[in-house]
């Protein structure tokens, strides 16, 4: 039976593949089952050229193609369409395939999947179909009409407070219980416009404003926090330190007085800061980090397994928590690699006697997985997307009745 497309809004797929008779056979799948438009290419030329005139929702890449090959591809769309969303496409056997995978998604590149040559006709309609065709991207024509911010813009938002925490609930992986909070930015531009933060992180840093973004920040989530009483006294929020704060002598004098005015104990505080910061920082690390323990605030390195910090820096430096990155989280089940990936990080932080939180968690069938391998706890849109203030306990309320029930990721509202 044909799907039925959103209305404003339809798969629009290009195919590339070196054999026509490959790609006409795709194409012939793909009009069969009602998935989408289609089109089919089998040079790198025309594919981009087709690329900036037609504005594809997908691609279909073989990863064997002559002159540039597949790798060299995903490498071009990554700077030229890094909104679109690809599905691999080879002959070359899976291990092949993992590792394309791997370098897209570190390229930044949305993968949905991957077909192994022959192609099947149920597999293709799996992997373009296991998202609908709304589904909340915003397409490259829009991208490039959005108005540029300034720092002027982003000074002015501090400002007036319309930059503010959003809540992201963190959930235990085996009880499925919450057990915390990761406050998470987001600019809040007139009523229904929610900025997320990579459209005005650069100018942030180029205006020198991150310190006013991390004070600004931290004020607001601890204060409602503080107010949280009727989720008890067992549950943490987590703060995100940017790397510039982490020079600031003030900012954990700054952190222990609202604690201690807003009757907060530290030991439930977390204070996350990015691995790529850890390196960067080492000197000044080691001195904040140590202080903040010692007064009694919980420390996590965030996006670890990205690429970054080296086992004698984790070691040496006194974390209480490994958030994984979540493109360690997804390539667990994408790949046999991948798995055993996520599971020597979980495995590493329980013989370091730290905490593993796993980032990114989309669906059941991850969070068994991480569950199975004994992490503690996970975060990501299978649990909820990060949450205004005054709707966390509506979600709470909804979690809590729902573990009794078969369990469905809500829709996104927040980007």
């Amino acid at each position: 039976m044909p799907l039925e497309a959103t209305p404003g809004q339809t798969r629009r797929i290009l195919i590339l593949d070196d054999d026509a008779l490959v790609g006409q056979t795709i194409q012939m799948m793909i009009e069969e089952q009602g998935i989408g438009e289609s089109r089919v290419l089998s040079t790198s030329d025309e594919f981009f050229a087709v690329l900036g005139e037609w504005e594809p929702s997908h691609a279909i890449l073989d990863l064997a193609m002559p002159g540039m090959d597949g790798v060299q591809i995903i490498r071009e769309l990554s700077e030229r369409a890094p909104d679109i969303r690809i599905v691999l496409l080879s002959g070359l056997g899976q291990r092949v395939i993992d590792s394309a995978r791997i370098y897209a998604r570190e390229r930044g590149l949305h993968v949905d999947g991957a077909l192994e040559k022959p192609v099947s006709s149920a597999r293709l309609r799996q992997v373009l179909c296991s998202l609908p065709a709304d589904d909340g991207l915003i397409p490259i024509a829009e991208l490039s009409s959005q108005p540029d911010i300034s720092v002027a813009d982003i000074r002015g938002a501090l400002s007036r407070g319309e930059i503010e925490p959003f809540y992201q609930p963190r959930v235990n992986c085996a009880t499925r219980s919450l057990v915390g909070f990761e406050a998470l930015a987001r600019w809040r531009r007139g009523e229904q416009d929610i900025v997320m933060p990579p459209r005005f992180l650069d100018q942030l840093e180029s205006g020198g404003l991150m310190d006013q973004l991390t004070e600004s920040m931290a004020e607001q989530a601890l204060r409602w926090f503080s107010g949280q009483s009727s989720f008890g006294s067992g549950l943490t929020l987590s703060l995100n330190i940017a790397r510039e704060s982490l020079r600031s002598e003030a900012l954990l004098e700054q952190l222990v007085g609202r604690c201690k005015a807003l009757e907060l104990d530290p030991t439930r505080i977390v204070l996350e800061v990015s691995e790529s910061a850890v390196m960067s920082e080492p000197k000044e690390a080691v001195g904040l980090f140590t202080r903040a323990r010692a007064r009694g605030f919980e420390l996590s390195v965030d996006d670890f397994g990205s690429g970054y910090a080296s086992l004698a820096q984790l070691v040496r430096l006194p974390f209480s928590e490994l958030k994984i990155d979540q493109g360690v989280v997804r390539a667990a089940t994408q790949s046999r690699q991948g798995e055993l990936l996520l599971s020597t990080i979980v495995d590493l932080a329980a013989n370091l006697q730290m905490r593993a939180t796993a980032e990114g968690v989309e669906d059941a069938v991850t969070c068994e997985l991480l569950a199975s391998m004994g992490c503690s706890c996970a975060q990501g849109f299978f649990f909820s997307e990060a949450l205004p203030a005054d709707e966390v306990t509506g979600w709470a309320e909804r979690w809590e009745a729902s573990q009794s029930l078969p369990w469905e990721s809500p829709p996104l509202r927040y980007g």
